[in-house]
């Protein structure tokens, strides 16, 4: 299981890793945020509605680690997904910030953004 993920992986990042930011656009963002956050949530419920616990790294760690106080849920996968979702929501608002901004300083009329 683990070497499928790390082809699945391997081949992932080969096609991703040749795509430019620079020309990426509001909805790129925004799109790709709603599809991270949407991920997410679908495998969240998913392992949900098939029995399985979506905590059970959290509760094996916290059960056999030396120092189980070291162990905390933002650790797991699942929020490490959810947030980085987050971020790039958060690099959203701020891209469509610096664009009206800009465009302000520009043309010197009141825009509303």
């Amino acid at each position: 299981m683990c070497e499928l993920i790390y082809v699945v992986g391997l081949i992932i990042t080969n096609r991703f890793i040749t795509i430019s930011v620079a020309h990426l656009t509001l909805p790129h963002y925004v799109v790709w945020s709603a599809v991270l956050l949407f991920a997410g949530v679908a495998i969240f419920y998913a392992l949900l509605l098939f029995g399985m616990d979506p905590f059970w790294s959290f509760h094996l760690a916290k059960r056999w680690c030396a120092q189980p106080d070291w162990v905390h849920l933002n650790t797991s996968l699942l929020y490490a997904l959810v947030r980085d979702s987050a971020s790039l929501i958060g690099k959203t608002n701020c891209a469509v910030l610096h664009k009206c901004t800009n465009l302000f300083r520009e043309t010197s009329l009141e825009i509303s953004c």
